[in-house]
């Protein structure tokens, strides 16, 4: 079994890593889930959303363009941090965007000061699960009653049925390759992967881990944190989460 550093996500997005990323995040994948956080978050002009990690900005640019949010952002990696922070400067829509580095499972924001949160990317679920509580009282925290929550994983127990977690899988972006190594601890309930990226003679090569939940703890975790689940999508297109789905979109609301 994999041993991994349990604070594997401090030092991870950068290099290789982080232009993956960039890659597989399609600007019709953008469109797609603002749309769906427009709906389902009921945004308008003028809602102050906290996007939670931002990674390099691409939702909360989308989301201050139309419907012309109030966005802030937050994220561990300072290249993330750098290049959403030069984006937000471009930036020439109607919403604002500010951008810092931190770390989600210490949100340091006013007590209900967000209409909303998204944290989309399945980044979800990197430290244990006390740290997983934690951001979810964080979250439930930054929220006016009433205001919703969205949450992206891809990593759901009822998605990582035994045997459709894959040993070994790669992903190509034009000439950069990520192969991915996966092994499942089931005492543990986390699946740990080691991944290598390749571009020409670049080679990097990081470990991740992600700690697997049921659909149902993870409902009963928001509602420990105070936040009512009201919808599970298995697309941002409104499907119904579905046993095997390969995605999990959960909307849950802050209650009083």
């Amino acid at each position: 079994m994999t041993q991994q550093d349990p604070r594997w996500f401090e030092d991870f997005f950068h290099g290789l890593a982080t232009e993956l990323w960039r890659r597989a995040a399609s600007p019709e994948t953008t469109a797609a889930d603002t749309a769906f956080l427009v709906r389902e978050l009921r945004l308008r002009a003028g809602s102050r959303v906290l996007d939670a990690p931002c990674g390099f900005g691409r939702h909360a640019l989308a989301l201050a363009a139309d419907p012309g949010c109030d966005v802030d952002g937050v994220d561990i990696s300072a290249e993330y941090v750098a290049e959403a922070r030069a984006a937000a400067e471009r930036h020439t829509g109607s919403g604002r965007v500010r951008v810092r580095a931190g770390d989600i499972r210490v949100l340091d924001v006013e007590a209900g000061a967000y209409d909303a949160v998204c944290c989309l990317g399945n980044s979800f679920g990197y430290g244990d699960r006390d740290d997983s509580r934690a951001f979810l009282a964080g979250v439930a925290r930054a929220l006016r009653p009433g205001g919703r929550f969205a949450l992206d994983t891809g990593t759901a127990a009822e998605s990582l049925l035994p045997g459709s977690v894959r040993d070994d899988d790669e992903h190509r972006f034009g000439d950069l390759v990520m192969r991915i190594e996966n092994s499942y601890d089931p005492l543990a309930s986390r699946l740990d992967s080691v991944m290598t990226f390749t571009q020409g003679e670049r080679v990097q090569q990081a470990t991740a881990s992600h700690h697997v939940h049921t659909v149902g703890e993870l409902r009963w975790m928001l509602r420990e944190a105070g936040l009512e689940p009201v919808a599970a999508y298995s697309s941002p297109d409104g499907a119904p989460y579905a046993l095997g789905s390969p995605r999990l979109l959960l909307v849950a609301e802050r209650t009083a």
